[in-house]
């Protein structure tokens, strides 16, 4: 990258003296999407994709759209005000969740969530994309709207935009797409090793480590040395969360405050000021069970903080008898199970009496002991790629913010 060129102040801020401040009409076109009468079932389940924002919105950031869960036929296509888009259109979002895009890989259509740009010879369209996206925030101040906010074509074509030169276009573009290619490729590993981990469940959970001889249970096929235990036979111990007193709590001081929606991140967003009893500190690898909505089943990673209301710890009575890292894992079948079967209300609750029913098979304790530090391995390694996926997405902002206003140049050869 070279280094920091000559800037002017245009109408879309402090850009290099190279580059242009223009309206996006003047180097795409600009066109809506429509969709085809659900009523005339010749118009539908063609060749022709047809692009709604779910499809879009279930990218997951990856730039490129190749097919959709719809599709038209020709006549549906003609029955309608919406044209085909010619590969490489950019198809962005334009109501509820507004901004979301996609370059298609093959000529497709769009309903009328989208306002779609089908780039000139001087734009290019994955550098459009990306700054697209990085005016998100932009893009929803344009939208209006009673009903619901929609951001119209007409606001979209006037909106401005910094244009480099286009050799300069596709290398930022380059660059940023690179990035991307890392994520993605970093989120596949993640879900291949959630999806290992699921199946070293199914397997240690049930048939152990190297055994040869099984008996028949309740619970089905489980090694002959195994046992099967209810844990509320002296095997654990439930803490409910204590109802703090909401007048006490405070963003800035106290003591963190564990809430339903905290478990899993391991961080709190309010803090209680008020005094309490001790025994609802939690540490660091505590076992936490949400016990609202769907009820899930964590280790404590953050600070000392106190368990609030509908959270509760679960412990071993006798970690010598039951392993807590076992413990953990055993816990997260039979949670989903008593989610899936209790009845929907408006709310899901767990109740205590619930964890105490649960039964699970029961390894001798150095069995137990080793299973549990296979699947912490596993977690581990998915912790680790999920942070390296996070720096990756930290960088990405920051290119994006550096590359997109010209405040970092690339170096086009």
């Amino acid at each position: 990258m070279s280094s920091r060129p000559r800037y002017k102040i245009t109408e879309v801020g402090e850009i290099p003296e190279e580059w242009k401040a223009v309206r996006l009409q003047s180097v795409a076109q600009v066109c809506g999407g429509s969709t085809p009468s659900t009523r005339v079932t010749e118009y539908w389940n063609g060749d022709i994709p047809f692009v709604t924002p779910t499809d879009v919105t279930g990218l997951k950031g990856n730039n490129f759209i190749r097919k959709t869960e719809k599709r038209i036929t020709q006549r549906g296509l003609e029955s309608i005000s919406a044209k085909l888009l010619p590969p490489g259109s950019v198809l962005v979002t334009s109501r509820a969740s507004i901004g979301f895009a996609a370059v298609n890989e093959v000529p497709m259509v769009t309903n009328q969530g989208f306002v779609n740009i089908v780039c000139g010879e001087i734009i290019h369209n994955l550098f459009l994309l990306y700054l697209i996206r990085h005016f998100v925030a932009k893009l929803t101040r344009l939208a209006s709207g009673s009903t619901f906010k929609e951001v119209s074509r007409t606001s979209l074509k006037r909106m401005l935009i910094p244009l480099p030169p286009l050799p300069e276009q596709q290398r930022i573009a380059l660059v940023l797409s690179t990035v991307d290619d890392a994520i993605q490729k970093t989120g596949e590993i993640i879900e291949k090793t959630r999806q290992l981990k699921r199946g070293l469940m199914q397997q240690l959970l049930t048939k152990g480590i190297g055994h040869t001889r099984f008996k028949r249970t309740e619970m089905g096929e489980i090694p002959e040395e195994w046992t099967v235990v209810t844990l509320g036979n002296n095997l654990i111990s439930v803490l409910p969360g204590y109802a703090f007193d909401s007048g006490f709590f405070d963003n800035e001081q106290g003591v963190p405050l564990i809430r339903v929606r905290d478990i899993g991140k391991g961080r709190t967003e309010a803090k209680y000021r008020g005094s309490y009893d001790t025994k609802y500190l939690i540490k660091a690898g505590d076992i936490l069970v949400g016990m609202d909505g769907e009820f899930e089943v964590h280790k404590w990673g953050g600070p000392g903080a106190l368990l609030n209301q509908r959270v509760c710890k679960v412990s071993s009575e006798d970690p010598s008898s039951l392993d807590e890292g076992f413990l953990f894992y055993a816990l997260q079948g039979p949670i989903k199970s008593i989610e899936r079967t209790i009845s929907l209300t408006t709310v899901k609750h767990l109740s205590t009496k619930d964890l105490y029913r649960i039964r699970i098979a029961l390894p001798l304790h150095p069995e137990q002991h080793e299973i549990a530090l296979i699947l912490s391995g596993v977690d581990a390694k998915v912790q680790k790629e999920r942070q390296c996926r996070q720096r990756l997405e930290e960088l990405k902002t920051g290119l994006m913010q550096a590359l997109l206003t010209g405040k970092v140049r690339v170096r086009v050869s």
